[in-house]
């Protein structure tokens, strides 16, 4: 009768405690609400590597619609002839000279479309390669980004929950902080600081 009326409570309390932790918990992470999250740093992170896979992928398009464009070629052709000519006439046997210039000029437009690469663009193989490098960018990018944001953020809760901290320890743990925080602002540009400053 007395083991069941300690597992009864046991039950009921372990409710009350486990809401408890959760309330600790979510008031400790609210703490940190005026930093960006991690989805924010991550879009930033992305767009400051330049890694886009969609914007890489329209180049097969643009590679294709290209190919509808003519190849023009323009040429002109200027030419001038000098006549330098000398008859003699039989009355008074004194020559007489005749100067002329011939000028001509040329033009010419060609226009050639080369319409077998609208089918298949060569260039398509290097989009090809160039979208999935932009993709292994991005994931690299992404996975790095979440390490050390998650890194940062179990230093910050560390410090804070930390009790009798010797003065090394604090400021190993604020030097750790501040090396991640760094991290994260070459990954976006220094972004990450504005943002904690705002």
């Amino acid at each position: 009768m007395r083991s069941s009326a300690i597992i009864f409570a046991l039950l009921f309390s372990a409710p009350a405690f486990a809401d408890d932790a959760q309330t600790a918990a979510q008031e400790i992470l609210a703490r940190f609400d005026h930093e960006p999250d991690v989805r924010s740093l991550q879009r930033r992170a992305m767009s400051y590597a330049h890694a886009h896979p969609a914007e890489v992928a329209s180049w097969r398009g643009r590679a294709r619609i290209s190919a509808l464009l003519p190849q023009l070629r323009v040429a002109v052709d200027y030419n001038t002839d000098a006549d330098d000519t000398r008859t003699f006439t039989s009355a008074t046997s004194e020559p007489r000279q005749v100067l002329g210039n011939d000028q001509k000029a040329g033009y010419e437009l060609r226009a050639s479309w080369d319409l077998d690469e609208v089918v298949f663009n060569r260039s398509e193989i290097q989009v090809r390669r160039a979208v999935v490098n932009a993709s292994r960018q991005r994931d690299n990018v992404v996975s790095e980004v979440t390490k050390i944001f998650f890194s940062r953020r179990r230093a910050q809760v560390d410090l804070l929950l930390a009790e009798d901290l010797s003065a090394k320890a604090r400021v190993k743990a604020e030097l750790r902080i501040a090396e991640l925080t760094a991290y994260l602002d070459g990954l976006t540009g220094g972004w990450f600081s504005k943002q904690i400053r705002k």
